[in-house]
């Protein structure tokens, strides 16, 4: 609750947490998006990986 005050009231699982090198918040997802959820999964991950990469290059 100290470190991260922002999730006091996220209720889904599983929740993402992206941090960047800094140790700042960047992002949160709750939720899951599965093979099975067809265009859902697809779009989840191109832009997981897209933030991903955006991250990493800074």
């Amino acid at each position: 609750q100290e470190k991260l005050p922002m999730l006091n009231h996220i209720l889904s699982y599983p929740t993402t947490i992206y941090i960047d090198k800094n140790g700042k918040v960047r992002r949160i997802h709750t939720g899951f998006n599965g093979k099975a959820t067809g265009d859902s999964y697809v779009k989840f991950k191109d832009d997981f990986y897209l933030y991903l990469d955006s991250l990493s290059a800074e």
